[in-house]
This record gives structure tokens, C-alpha cells and sequence, in this order.
């Protein structure tokens, strides 16, 4: 497979195609396999858009972290339900006009993790215990089309989200953890402002108008070229692009696609398969690359997932195969030994 990262275009596409290729895509595919494809591929785009657009509603400046200062309750649902050992600092990052510099405090032997991710919710980098140590240390992000020194972590979209969780170990703990989060800190250049996301669940025909914003915002890589030509028919990722011009007929099409790919992210769910009486998710959690289906039901499930080398995401089996268990009665759970 080729990697995500090697390959990128400069503009989308489907915006290259000329009329005539457009004209045989669409005697090749349905309207609604491509509104289909299109909301299953765009989805994460979306929904980090999204995320983007509460953090500034929160607070959040571009080129800034917004910290959160205190544990997490059940009632927190920003994104997905966050740990409650854990406090977050997260940042949406423009790197087109520039290189943002990533500064890290010495973490010693406290858990952290500083995830950073591309707008299609793939981590271009996790630093931290785990990887970079627990000494202080400062990184150099850049974007697809900035020249950088080898050592520079470069992201394959301009727009970057770096979440940051730092380990709490108990209630009497929370302010060594604050201070460590204050030395979590990015400089970066100017910062343009963010396109707006689209309403998941709204009408199609203003989803895919704020998709396409969000596609000429951040154009999608050479190696989805695939997906792209199955997308063909809807002619996202053009200036021009306009719902109006679709007919009645048309509309159901694409609306019928539309909820064809929503039944297929929500019957997914998150976890993939059982061991040992646990759903847990796929090797390619947070690296989807080409997984398209699986990278949508986790925008839904658990967006902002990492890598399974770095966490660990699973749901318990209940005897009748589901995730839910009877409140009835007690039950164990039992760690083997070792």
C-alpha cells in the first residue's frame, strides 16, 4: 500500500477532471454509490471541522492550546466521552503560512501522550513517554508544501489537531499534572481562518456544500485517487460546485446514498472483533489510511482514536453478545495472572 504521507496532489482530483472524464464517471457510477462514498469519505474531514469549530466557540484561537484544567464527567461529551484519569489540552494548528514549533515539558515517569493529527483524523505523530521520553524536548511541525529539515515532523494537511492528555494519578495529583500541561506549549505562524463544518445529520444538500469548502480547505491525497473517481458523479472538490443543479430524481439519489452510508457507520460500531470476551478495535485505528468505512465509524465512535501501540480501546461482551450489560446481579471482571 502506498503510504497517505508520500503522496499528495496540489489540487483535488476530481477538480482536474475535465468535463468530458466527468461525463463518463458519472455513465459509470450511480449518484447514490457516489453520495455513498462521498459521505463515508468525507465524514472525518467533517467532524474534526467540527471539533475545530466548538473550540473556537470555547475559546479556542488557532495556533493556541485550550487546556482543560479539570477531570472529566460523564456529562463531557466535546468530542467522545473523555477519560476521567486524564486531563486534555488540545490546538488547532494552520501550517500553511509557516512552521509551528511543538515544545514538550519533561514528563519523568508520568503518562502523556501528544497526538498529532492530519484534518482526515490519521496521526501524522504521537510524542511522549512512550516515544519521545521523558526528558523536555521541542519539535518542528510543517505542512505538505513547506521545506523543512529531515528531522520535522510534517503533516500531510495544513490544518493539524494536537490533543494532548496528561495522566492523573489521583485527586492529590491534579496540580503537578496542570503544571506539566502548562509546559505543553506551540508557536506558530499567522493563522488563517478555518472553514466552517457542515451539520452531519442535516439536509444533503448543505452537507455536501460545506464539504466541498471543507475539500478545496484541505485537498485530498494522490493515493485516495480511487475513491475520488467513485466520487466522480457528485463533482465535489470544484468552485463551482453547486446542489441546486441536481434534479429531483437526482436529489433522492444522493439523499438515498447519503442514508445508505449512515446505516453502514452505525451498524459498525467501534470494536471489530471478540478475544477473550472483549470488542477491540482494528490494527488500523488512527492510521486508517484507505480503510474509508472503518475511519467513518470511528469519526463517530471515538474520534481522535490512537494507534493500538499507544492505547488500548475495549468493550465487554455481555452474555447476550452485545455491549450491554443486564444492571440485574453481579458480575466480576477477572484479571488472569500476569
Amino acid at each position: 500500500m502506498v503510504h497517505r504521507r508520500e503522496v499528495l496532489v496540489g489540487a483535488m482530483a476530481l477538480g482536474a477532471a475535465s468535463t468530458a472524464s466527468m461525463a463518463s464517471a458519472a455513465e459509470a457510477a450511480s449518484l447514490r454509490t457516489a453520495a455513498r462514498e462521498a459521505w463515508l469519505y468525507t465524514l472525518p474531514l467533517n467532524e474534526i471541522a467540527s471539533v475545530r469549530f466548538r473550540s473556537a466557540l470555547g475559546g479556542g484561537v488557532p495556533g493556541t492550546f485550550l487546556p482543560q484544567r479539570s477531570l472529566a464527567t460523564p456529562e463531557a461529551r466535546i468530542v467522545t466521552t473523555p477519560n476521567n484519569d486524564t486531563i486534555y489540552a488540545s490546538a488547532f494548528v494552520d501550517l500553511a503560512q509557516g512552521p509551528a514549533t511543538l515544545t514538550l515539558p519533561a514528563f519523568g515517569a508520568r503518562y502523556a501522550s501528544v497526538a498529532i493529527m492530519d484534518m482526515w483524523s490519521d496521526n501524522v505523530a504521537v510524542l511522549g513517554t512512550r516515544t519521545t521520553g521523558p526528558d523536555a524536548a521541542r519539535f518542528t511541525l510543517v505542512g505538505p508544501n513547506t521545506a523543512a529539515t529531515p528531522d520535522a515532523i510534517r503533516s500531510p494537511t495544513n490544518w493539524v489537531w494536537i490533543l494532548a492528555r496528561i495522566l492523573v494519578d489521583g485527586p492529590g495529583d491534579i496540580e503537578a499534572a496542570r503544571t506539566v500541561q502548562a509546559g505543553v506549549k506551540i508557536e506558530a505562524a499567522p493563522q488563517r481562518k478555518p472553514t466552517l463544518s457542515a451539520k452531519r445529520d442535516g439536509p444533503w444538500q448543505g452537507y455536501f456544500k460545506a464539504v466541498n469548502a471543507l475539500l478545496l480547505e484541505t485537498p485530498p491525497p494522490g493515493t485516495d485517487l480511487g475513491i475520488l473517481r467513485r466520487m466522480a458523479p457528485l463533482g465535489l472538490g470544484r468552485a463551482d460546485f453547486d446542489p441546486a443543479r441536481f434534479s429531483p430524481e437526482e436529489g433522492a439519489q444522493i439523499e438515498a446514498g447519503v442514508a445508505d452510508a449512515l446505516a453502514l457507520v452505525k451498524a459498525g460500531g467501534f470494536g471489530v472483533k471478540a478475544q477473550g470476551g472483549w470488542y477491540v478495535q482494528a490494527p488500523d485505528t488512527g492510521e486508517f489510511f484507505q480503510d474509508y468505512s472503518y475511519r467513518a465509524r470511528i469519526a463517530l465512535a471515538g474520534l481522535a482514536a490512537l494507534p493500538p501501540v499507544e492505547a488500548m480501546y475495549l468493550n465487554a461482551i455481555a452474555p447476550g453478545g452485545g455491549v450491554r450489560f443486564d444492571g440485574e446481579g453481579l458480575w466480576r471482571l477477572h484479571f488472569g495472572k500476569g
